[in-house]
């Protein structure tokens, strides 16, 4: 059976988002991320494949959020104070995924 990173390898827009992710928590050090937070650091960072239309790569980027949390690398809560906002927390198995990779990094 593969391995969770060896899923996401083949899914390349989701492999790509799922690192955007870790590397906004920890320079943000944040535990949980908004579309919105997470919107900002991408323009920030000017992280746009699509020079024509760059909000078409950042929906892609959306696309691949509710495709983690789907697949249970991320959980959507609801704050009480706004029902309409989602925060995304990364689940163990996005932390596995991580350090997975790294071990990979540090012993290359």
């Amino acid at each position: 059976k593969p391995s969770d990173l060896e899923v996401l390898l083949r899914a390349p827009s989701l492999y790509r988002t799922l690192l955007l992710i870790n590397e906004y928590l920890q320079v943000k050090r944040r535990r949980g991320f908004t579309y919105r937070g997470l919107r900002a650091y991408w323009d920030m960072k000017g992280l746009y494949r699509d020079e024509r239309d760059p909000a078409r790569e950042w929906h892609t980027v959306e696309r691949a959020i509710r495709k983690l949390a789907e697949l249970g690398f991320l959980e959507r809560r609801h704050p009480r104070s706004n029902k309409k906002t989602v925060i995304f927390y990364p689940t163990k198995r996005f932390w596995r995924v991580i350090e997975e990779r790294e071990g990979l990094i540090d012993d290359g």
